[in-house]
């Protein structure tokens, strides 16, 4: 009798087939539920904002600041604002946590340039000032 408390209690907590409730996420393939999805504290780089330029504007060096919670190939370059690639400043796999990736501006003209960051899935472009 216990036993059959006890599935009885199991059985009827469980969601129904392809119920979805507020915080889950589905994968309708393969009919598997994530719960608990943790969300990332505003303080840290996010998929909107995955890099930080810095400083900008800059004069002489600029870092790109990017975090990784899993190994992924990066490609950071520096654009003009018509799109053309003038350095690449990394093009390799990384590994999770925080890097940085520095550069030289001292022959790169004052003026308005991009910094495009690219892994995976994910491509984002700041644009980044060169002063005197």
């Amino acid at each position: 009798m216990q036993i059959l408390c006890f599935l009885m209690i199991v059985f009827v907590s469980l969601p129904i087939w392809g119920q979805h409730t507020e915080g889950t996420k589905s994968d309708e393939n393969q009919g598997i539920t994530n719960l608990n999805i943790p969300s990332i504290p505003n303080d840290e780089l996010t998929e909107q904002l995955p890099f930080r330029v810095y400083p900008n504007p800059a004069t002489e060096n600029v870092t790109v600041e990017f975090r990784l919670t899993l190994p992924a190939k990066v490609t950071v370059s520096l654009l003009s604002l018509s799109g053309e690639s003038l350095r690449i400043l990394a093009d390799e796999l990384f590994p999770p946590g925080k890097h940085f990736v520095q550069t030289t501006l001292t022959k790169i003209p004052i003026g308005v340039y991009l910094i495009k960051y690219e892994t995976n899935n994910i491509k984002k472009i700041q644009k980044l000032r060169v002063v005197n």
